[in-house]
């Protein structure tokens, strides 16, 4: 077979190799898997898409046995690109992969309601996101190895909203809390805690009839 890169390919209905069985096209010249084609692991996995120099190489498909599947780009063995995976939890994965690993943008859901939508270095939310939860209480700012941490927004369900720093996970450093009547604390904070200076605005209004 001869494809836009010059390359002569044959067709192998099937080569056994030490890690399972392959159906495919392969070089014709050096016998490595080439092309486009199926391989079944021998724990039962398989992966259906395409190869280059024996190694799992552009568009393909991979569906483990304990049902998680990743659909999408491979560089050189590796899930590298844009794709989509879904874990055995039923959690989905749609964006940007390195090395195997979550890298660049992508977003994240686990059921219907709660997902994330940013920035993952290495596997880790890393940079700017923002996370929605299930009780309706939401986060957009920053994110360091999968903790809120530096700059952002909290905002609960019950009307209470948080914009300021934070540090693993926690309301830590200056920032403003808004109450749902409109009061107002604007201060520091340490580990969730009101601590050091701060200044609590309220407001009366009158009405005179």
């Amino acid at each position: 077979m001869v494809i836009d890169d010059g390359t002569k390919r044959v067709y192998k209905k099937k080569k056994i190799y030490p890690e399972g069985k392959y159906l495919g096209f392969v070089n014709a010249q050096t016998q490595q898997r080439d092309g486009k084609g199926v391989m079944i692991f021998n724990d039962g996995s398989r992966y259906d898409g395409y190869w280059k120099e024996d190694n799992m190489d552009g568009k393909g498909r991979i569906i483990r046995t304990d049902g998680e599947y990743y659909e999408g780009d491979w560089v050189n063995g590796k899930v590298e690109g844009k794709g989509t995976c879904v874990r055995k939890d039923q959690s989905v994965y749609e964006g940007e992969w390195k090395g195997n690993l979550k890298h660049g943008y992508g977003i994240e859901k686990w059921g219907t309601t709660t997902r994330y939508e940013g920035e993952y270095k290495f596997g880790k939310k890393t940079g700017k996101g923002t996370f929605s939860w299930e009780d309706g209480s939401d986060y957009n700012g920053e994110f360091k190895n999968n903790v809120i941490q530096g700059k952002g927004v909290y905002r609960w369900a019950d009307g209470r909203v948080y914009d300021g720093d934070w540090m693993d996970n926690a309301m830590h450093g200056n920032g403003v809390f808004t109450f749902p009547d409109g009061k107002k604390y604007i201060g520091q904070y340490v580990n969730d805690k009101r601590e050091g200076f701060g200044i609590l605005e309220w407001y009366f209004f009158l009405s005179i009839e």
